[in-house]
């Protein structure tokens, strides 16, 4: 079964007045790095959704693990760019990314049997 990974990571909007000047940031998550906690890692350029039956399966974050484990702590890193514009002006990129590391969160794995019953 796969598990489902999101995270709240959303792009932003910051203005602030720097040596006399209006300047506007849009700061945006370009990659998330996701650490299964197994040693695995995959990266994507979504941050996942919530669970919703009426969603296609490609719309989520999935990851199968293929043996239980008791304790695991999966995270995420998220890679942030940036693009600035000073009093209105066009848009700039900013040189370079910032990586933030977020907490791991409590997983446990465990392995399904199959039960077979009547229909009846």
């Amino acid at each position: 079964m796969d598990t489902l990974f999101r995270t709240d990571a959303a792009p932003y909007e910051e203005s602030i007045t720097l040596i006399g000047r209006d300047v506007t940031l849009k700061i945006s998550p370009t990659q998330f790095i996701w650490n299964t906690g197994d040693g695995e890692s995959f990266t994507t350029t979504t941050p996942g959704v919530t669970y919703d039956r009426s969603r296609s399966k490609s719309d989520y974050v999935s990851y199968k693990y293929l043996k239980p484990v008791k304790k695991l702590s999966p995270s995420v890193n998220v890679v942030w760019g940036a693009q600035y514009s000073v009093d209105g002006g066009p848009w700039q990129t900013v040189d370079g990314t910032v990586t933030t590391t977020g907490p791991g969160a409590p997983l446990r794995v465990r392995e399904a049997v199959p039960v077979l019953t009547s229909g009846g």
